[in-house]
């Protein structure tokens, strides 16, 4: 499980990113830029704490989950808008 978390974390932001840069709409490259900078606050955090307990743990995996469904609306923009 630790292996498949690690994956995640440096994996979704990449999708993020690519949305950041070439989002369909304006709507997409706002929240790309808004996740993308409270990922990267959170990362920061998590340089100098342990981040995988309790509030953080549950802020982490919403960000993922934002990113996913972020992803997924740039990717299929006919199906969700």
């Amino acid at each position: 499980m630790a292996n498949m978390s690690t994956g995640l974390r440096t994996y979704q932001p990449i999708p993020t990113l690519k949305s950041l840069q070439s989002g369909s709409d304006d709507f997409i490259r706002k929240w790309a830029l808004g996740l993308v900078s409270a990922f990267a606050a959170f990362f920061m955090n998590g340089m100098a704490m342990d981040a995988t307990f309790r509030i953080q743990a549950l802020i982490f995996y919403t960000l993922l989950s934002m990113m996913t469904i972020l992803w997924w609306l740039n990717l299929n923009p006919e199906k969700y808008y």
